[in-house]
C-alpha cells in the first residue's frame, strides 16, 4: 500500500480543473499536505486531540495511545485542501466513533469512522449543482433511510442516500429523485453525479442508475450521515469522502475509483 497518493495531487491540478471542493480521508490524498486528519474527543475525560499522518496514514498508534481502555469520537474531520472547510460536530451525543473500548474501527484493514443513530458532521459550507459525490464506505444495515448527505437544516428532503429500503443508492430531492434497486451492504465505492436531469449513480465504477435527480442544491451546507432530524443513521464506517464541483468524466470517476480500490482494498 503507498504511503502517500501522488496521483491525487495530478488529478486535483491538472485531471479535474481544480474542482475539488472536499477533501476528507483517513488516509493522506496529496504529499504537499502536512496538516491534521481529524480530531478526536476520549470518552474516560471529554478531552480533545488533533491527529495527523504517518507515512501517509492515520496516526492510528497515537490514536489508541490517547484512548486507552475508553472509546474516541470524531469531533473534526479536516479538509485536506486547507481551506478550513473542515466539517466538525461539538455535540458529544452526535459524534461518530472511531475507537470502541481501546479498539480501533476497520474496515477491511483500514481505519474507519463509524457513524450509527445520532451521528454526524456538518459544515455551512454550501454546495451547488452540478456536483460529484465520491465515497469509500459500508452501510452494515439496510433501514428506512442510510443518509451519506443531506442538507443540514430542519424540513429539507435533499440528501442523498446509500440504502433507501429496497432501494439502494438514491438522491432524494424536493422535485425529482433518482434511486435504482440494488441493495447490498458491501465496502465498496461509490459515485453520485448530481446534475439536474443528466444525474447518475455509480457503484464500483458501474453504472447504477441515470435520470434526473431535480435541481436542488445544498446551498445551506451540508453534513455527512444523517438527515436533519438525525434518525437516519448511515450505520456503518466511512474512509474517505470527496465532493467536486462539477460533473465528473469518465475517466476521472475511473482514475478516483481505481486509487480508492488499491488505497482501500474495496469489494
Amino acid at each position: 500500500m503507498p504511503s502517500t497518493r501522488s496521483g491525487y495531487s495530478i488529478q486535483k491540478n491538472v485531471i479535474s480543473n481544480n474542482s475539488l471542493l472536499f477533501a476528507l480521508s483517513v488516509k493522506q490524498l496529496f504529499p504537499s499536505y502536512n496538516g491534521n486528519c481529524l480530531r478526536v474527543r476520549r470518552s474516560v475525560d471529554n478531552v480533545e486531540q488533533d491527529f495527523g499522518f504517518v507515512n501517509g496514514l492515520l496516526n492510528t498508534s497515537g490514536i489508541l495511545s490517547f484512548c486507552g481502555a475508553g472509546s474516541g469520537y470524531v469531533t473534526k474531520i479536516y479538509n485536506q485542501l486547507g481551506n478550513l472547510n473542515d466539517l466538525a460536530n461539538s455535540s458529544a451525543s452526535a459524534q461518530p466513533r472511531i475507537v470502541s473500548s481501546g479498539s480501533l474501527v476497520t474496515i477491511n484493514g483500514n481505519p474507519g469512522i463509524y457513524f450509527d443513530s445520532g451521528h454526524f458532521l456538518s459544515t455551512s459550507s454550501p454546495v451547488f449543482q452540478p456536483f460529484s459525490v465520491c465515497t469509500v464506505t459500508q452501510c452494515n444495515n439496510i433501514d428506512t433511510y442510510q443518509v451519506l448527505i443531506d442538507a443540514p437544516y430542519s424540513g429539507s428532503t435533499n440528501r442523498v442516500v446509500l440504502n433507501n429500503g429496497g432501494s439502494q443508492p438514491e438522491f432524494i430531492g424536493s422535485t425529482a429523485n433518482l434511486s435504482n434497486g440494488i441493495n447490498n451492504q458491501l465496502f465498496n465505492t461509490h459515485c453520485f453525479v448530481v446534475n439536474s436531469a443528466s444525474s447518475q449513480i455509480f457503484r464500483n465504477n458501474a453504472s447504477t442508475a441515470s435520470g434526473n435527480a431535480g435541481t436542488d442544491n445544498l446551498s445551506d451546507g451540508f453534513q455527512i450521515c444523517n438527515n436533519d432530524t438525525h434518525i437516519f443513521p448511515l450505520r456503518g464506517p466511512l474512509c474517505e469522502y470527496l465532493i467536486y464541483s462539477k460533473v465528473l468524466s469518465t475517466d476521472e470517476r475511473t482514475f478516483i475509483h481505481n486509487d480508492q480500490k488499491v488505497n482501500f482494498h474495496t469489494v
